[in-house]
């Protein structure tokens, strides 16, 4: 939102890519400092990919920003504010754009899987400065909500909370890590499964 934060140096996140690969899916792990852009939380760069990914809370606890558009990027149809904690996981539907927020004042780690054909795309971010909300910290240490006004419709955000998905074997107590190739089958194969990939299957709202 600003352009200048402080340190051009300093580190706000780090990215360990491909820890584990098993049947063309690569294991990340993210590592989120507590070091605000000025009135912003911390966060991800963000992008949109076409593929499936499933998220996990390592230590602490985050914020998933994840918007949707259809023809214009500058006009978003869906926008949601995941909030997890420490073992909880998320999968992000198909064209969505995310970024992860750090609301906390330690450094927190996430993990993921994705294909490992994944292309992550960037400039879309670049462009409009960010996803279509800003997530702020106030002098009190409330959060706040404020409107990108580089994009031209921005609908009111959506709370939610993710869901254990039991057909597809997605529990809060079994580390993302140990999963097998068996259980990830689903993000090779998505189709199968489209109609339990969804916001309404995957997540409750708050």
């Amino acid at each position: 939102m600003e352009k200048n934060t402080g340190d051009p140096e300093r580190i706000i996140y780090e990215v360990q890519r491909g820890n584990t690969v098993k049947n063309d899916l690569r294991y990340d792990l993210t590592f989120l400092y507590p070091e605000l852009l000025g009135q912003e939380l911390p966060k991800t760069y963000g992008h949109y990919h076409k593929h499936l990914e499933i998220m996990e809370v390592i230590e602490g606890k985050v914020l998933w920003l994840i918007q949707k558009y259809e023809d214009n990027p500058k006009k978003i149809k869906e926008v949601y504010l995941i909030f997890a904690d420490k073992r909880e996981k998320a999968i992000f539907p198909y064209n969505f754009g995310s970024i992860s927020i750090n609301p906390t004042k330690e450094k927190i780690v996430l993990s993921n899987w994705m294909s490992t054909e994944t292309e992550s795309h960037y400039e879309f971010h670049k462009q409009l400065h960010g996803m279509c909300y800003y997530i702020l910290k106030n002098e009190a240490g409330e959060i706040l909500f404020e409107k990108n006004k580089n994009y031209d419709e921005v609908p009111e955000l959506i709370k939610l909370k993710p869901k254990e998905i039991p057909e597809l074997g997605i529990t809060f107590d079994k580390p993302l890590i140990d999963y097998s190739e068996k259980e990830l089958e689903f993000l090779n194969n998505p189709e199968k499964y489209k109609d339990i990939l969804t916001i309404e299957k995957c997540y409750h709202k708050i």
